[in-house]
């Protein structure tokens, strides 16, 4: 009998899920001016079926920041991709603009097994002497 509760047990670990997913810096905190407003990141999605998106924003001064995602079969022909929105998970869209200091995220299903993903931010409308702060954090599964 305890050989069966044993076994079980045993099974029953093994049957736990796995969380091996690793947060990923992929774009290392990075000032954003009028004059520099723009950081884009290329990733390759090969056993990627979902990629989270995590956005950290700081500005000062008034500075909109669109957040964009692009699908590749080359990693040199772009197409608008569409990603969950985090204040709507049902709704599909391809740009997100950020109006104020923030933690934001989003989520990209790789549906359709594209190679590669392209993260592009960038700062519009600045007003005089404002800046900006990104950092764009992944996780993939």
């Amino acid at each position: 009998m305890r050989k069966c509760i044993l076994a079980l047990s045993l099974l029953l670990l093994l049957a736990q899920p796995v969380y091996g997913q690793m947060l990923n810096t992929v774009i290392a905190e990075t000032d954003l001016t009028k004059g520099s407003s723009e950081t884009t990141v290329t990733l390759a999605t090969s056993g990627i079926t979902k990629l989270t998106i995590f956005v950290k924003y700081s500005q000062n001064g008034t500075v909109p920041l669109d957040i964009t995602l692009d699908a590749s079969y080359d990693g040199t022909n772009w197409a608008d991709a569409n990603f969950h929105d985090s204040a709507g998970v049902g709704t599909l869209q391809t740009t997100e603009q950020l109006t104020t200091d923030i933690w934001y995220w989003l989520v990209w299903n790789n549906e359709v097994t594209t190679p590669y993903v392209r993260i592009h931010t960038i700062g519009n409308t600045w007003t005089a002497g404002s800046t900006a702060t990104i950092t764009v954090y992944t996780v993939q599964e």
